[in-house]
């Protein structure tokens, strides 16, 4: 699935996974590019709750959302 997610996205693998993982900012026009993927909205994709913590950070032309999924977090440090 990664494969192909990077894929449609025009990126590498590992570039995704970094994505997933959490260790790279998912940027407005990559999250809108994952939105296009799924056929969604960005509302839904995010799936905002009450247990979700979003940022949103501006930096000159520069835009980056992050996503805490607490739910996430606490399943990996189980692992």
């Amino acid at each position: 699935m990664q494969d192909e997610m990077a894929d449609r996205l025009g990126m590498s693998t590992n570039g995704y996974a970094k994505i997933e993982r959490g260790e790279t900012r998912l940027t407005i026009p990559k999250l809108e590019q994952i939105v296009e993927v799924f056929d969604t909205d960005i509302l839904e994709l995010m799936s905002l709750g009450e247990r979700n913590v979003v940022y949103f950070q501006e930096s000159g032309n520069n835009h980056s959302l992050n996503i805490i999924n607490p739910t996430s977090q606490d399943l990996a440090s189980e692992i």
